[in-house]
């Protein structure tokens, strides 16, 4: 069934009272082989996508988040802190080369004035040299600081251990160890350094997470920050481009430099990444990659924004994206590295080629898409990874609806308003919209709203006038038939559309 419907009426009602697109209820690393990536301090620097052997994560929390008490006001959650060595192709095993022993990687946490500078100190310089106060994050007596190489902080016996393949959690109290004032938020900085031991040439791969609550799902008045992000991501033969999702700065001028790192392409490798901002798409012949992007001793960071793909663009710096109009919007880079062990590193500059803060979005907690309910949106959504899912279209723009699940079956698509964590409902999965509830196509009343005999359904909506940075929370059931493991209906994966 291939049906369009205009949007009217009802539909158009609810769609207009959606509320403004929310920030901080979005996704972070998507699950899977998509994580952060250091490079030990003596590891190849051709193999890396590192350029300094350590990152920077800043927390930006609301000061009232801090409750007066000696309890954790806000959580830090690392995973895979160890540094097991997994030649693995899965993109979530640390890499180990073997010719030079597996190198040491610290975790520190500083707070204080110090904590809002971002400070990229010389390879193996001591820990007391950075800017800020340190945190104590170890419970062990004597230890402020957890590494790969103590035992003490590998045998699993506090919440803080480094884990291998899980998360760690890192309790912090505000009123003990205050961040540094940025008006009315404390900004701590976190650490991961892999130059502080005398050897050591391999990866580390983790992934940094922030909530006020240790079961990841209450992220209200907690950010993520960086300044340069190094990450590792899918392999090309999953056919799906690793999505980083990011708000886009505020310049004086709106212009910002999307600088790439190590981005390789010239070895023939079906290596690409596009860009799709609030209004237009970049397609892999308009942005840049190369062979190396390091030449004569030194990484050559590199705009993005070339027309070219080939070798001689290395170290251009200064093509820069027009975000009039786009300051907090979401933006999309993705990238097909074609190997799981290929790292790559971002940036963002303003005109004056300043470093500017770019806000990792939180985790997707939410309801997957599966066999007995699937929805995608304008091709958004398939396999089976946690939503809600980011889609960006245009007012009066076409819409379209994917459904899946059992055959001959109703399904009822409706509105409402994302929901900060999710509602679980059993068997039936996880409502990720909330509030009234508006049904906008249902099954239960029409028959026009049924999968067909094989199991799927398409729906195109043809959208009316609507504002922009207007927010469209879309997630659906599908009943299920007689003698189904899920009685009466399963929940689809949820969609946030923004309107463009």
């Amino acid at each position: 069934m291939h049906r369009r419907v205009t949007c009217s009426g009802a539909c158009v009602a609810a769609l207009l009272a959606a509320p403004a697109a929310t920030q901080g209820q979005l996704e972070m690393f998507p699950p899977g082989p998509f994580v952060s990536h250091c490079r030990g301090i003596q590891d190849d620097i051709n193999t890396g996508g590192d350029d300094d052997h350590n990152n920077i994560y800043f927390f930006v929390v609301d000061a009232a988040v801090a409750d007066g008490t000696a309890a954790p006001d806000f959580f830090i959650h690392l995973w895979d802190g160890d540094n097991n060595s997994q030649r693995s192709q899965t993109g979530t095993g640390d890499y180990d080369p073997n010719a030079r022993g597996r190198a040491v990687f610290e975790y520190r946490l500083y707070g204080g004035p110090g904590a809002l500078l971002s400070d990229e100190v010389a390879p193996g310089m001591d820990p007391a040299s950075w800017s800020g106060t340190l945190i104590d994050i170890d419970p062990d007596p004597g230890d402020d600081t957890l590494r790969t190489d103590d035992p003490d902080d590998l045998d699993g016996d506090q919440p803080e251990d480094l884990r291998n393949l899980d998360f760690s959690l890192i309790g912090v109290d505000m009123d003990a160890n205050p961040g540094g004032a940025f008006g009315a938020t404390r900004v701590y900085k976190f650490v991961v350094d892999g130059a502080v031991g005398a050897s050591g040439g391999d990866w580390n791969r983790y992934e940094i997470q922030v909530s006020r609550d240790p079961g990841r799902t209450d992220n209200r008045g907690v950010r993520l920050l960086v300044y340069e992000l190094t990450y590792a991501g899918r392999p090309g033969s999953s056919a799906v481009f690793t999505r980083f999702p990011f708000l886009v700065p505020i310049t004086a001028d709106q212009r910002i430099d999307i600088q790439t790192l190590d981005i390789d392409y010239g070895d023939g490798s079906g290596r690409r990444s596009q860009l799709t901002t609030a209004t237009r798409f970049f397609s892999d012949a308009e942005c840049y990659e190369s062979d190396e992007q390091y030449e004569g001793g030194a990484w050559r960071w590199t705009s993005l924004n070339q027309q070219v793909n080939r070798p001689n663009g290395d170290g251009v710096t200064g093509a820069f994206y027009d975000t009039a109009g786009q300051a907090g919007s979401t933006w999309f880079l993705d990238v097909d590295p074609a190997t799981a062990t290929n790292p790559f590193s971002i940036r963002i500059t303003n005109s004056a080629g300043q470093l500017l803060p770019i806000e990792v979005l939180p985790a997707r907690l939410g309801q997957p898409n599966t066999a007995a309910a699937s929805l995608l949106v304008n091709t958004v959504g398939a396999g089976s990874e946690p939503g809600p899912y980011l889609v960006g279209i245009q007012s009066n723009d076409t819409m379209r609806l994917d459904f899946a699940g059992p055959a001959d079956q109703p399904f009822v698509l409706f509105l409402g308003q994302r929901l900060a964590s999710g509602l679980s409902l059993g068997c039936s999965g996880q409502l990720d919209v909330g509030g009234a509830l508006a049904p906008i196509l249902d099954g239960t009343v029409s028959p026009f709203f049924r999968l067909r005999s094989d199991g799927t359904a398409r729906i195109d909506i043809t959208l009316p006038t609507l504002l922009a940075g207007s927010s469209i929370d879309l997630q659906a059931i599908v009943l299920q038939p007689v003698g189904a493991a899920c009685p009466g209906f399963v929940l689809t994966a949820a969609h946030f559309v923004t309107v463009f």
